[in-house]
């Protein structure tokens, strides 16, 4: 269950995209990674890359993947190059 009363079963940002703000709604950071992963997921169909490709071979262990910022770089402009 992942209803606001079942706190604190479940974890922080379960429920919310976005929080109240002094001045409007602010976008929680599960929000931003989830419109992030969405756009590198439209990047990867655009440019016809399969889910078994060996470029993201890398990925494919939830617990075990690149950590450096200069991978995922690299890996985009590899992408990108195939469009």
């Amino acid at each position: 269950m992942t209803d606001g009363l079942a706190w604190p079963g479940w974890a922080y940002g379960d429920t919310c995209l976005v929080y109240p703000g002094p001045r409007g709604p602010l976008e929680s950071i599960r929000g931003q990674v989830f419109a992030e992963s969405l756009q590198d997921m439209a990047l990867l169909q655009t440019s016809g890359i399969a889910p078994d490709d060996k470029l993201l071979a890398p990925l494919a262990d939830f617990d075990d993947y690149p950590k450096d910022e200069a991978w995922f770089d690299q890996a985009r402009g590899k992408v990108l190059r195939r469009l």
